[in-house]
């Protein structure tokens, strides 16, 4: 009999060591749409902060919030819904943090097809790449 309780005792003990995965409430951005928007976010405040891609006479601010708006129309969701499920996966540090790695991963690629398609040396031709080392030389 004891051997029967320690065993479930040890086993109740470690099913409790398991880490469970918070589902989402119905009332929160699911994690899939959360990431989608976090990426928007993380470009729109690059926006913001650094105003890179603006013409001189624009205001980030004011650019900045413009593209939360238009971001807003195309999840369908607003302000508050993103609040709100932004706190309840804050609450869930885990869940946020792999969300954040998903999102970091999507702008270093896109960076990187970016920084591919800005190359100068680089010119597009039928099937082929020409680069200024074999620009005029037979195939």
């Amino acid at each position: 009999m004891l051997k029967r309780v320690s065993y479930l005792l040890f086993v109740v003990l470690m099913m409790s060591c398991i880490p469970e995965t918070p589902s989402v409430p119905d009332d929160v951005i699911p994690q899939d749409k959360m990431v989608d928007i976090l990426e928007d976010v993380q470009v729109i405040e690059a926006v913001r902060q650094r105003g890179v891609i603006l013409p001189k006479d624009m205001d980030p601010d004011h650019e900045a919030m413009r593209m939360y708006h238009r971001m807003f129309e195309e999840y369908q969701i607003n302000d508050s819904l993103f609040r709100k499920s932004f706190e309840w996966y804050e609450a869930h540090p885990k869940m946020l943090a792999q969300m954040y790695d998903e999102v970091l991963v999507r702008l270093s690629e896109e960076q990187a097809l970016a920084r591919q398609s800005l190359s100068p040396n680089k010119v597009k031709t039928d099937s082929t790449i020409a680069t200024d080392d074999n620009v005029g030389k037979p195939r």
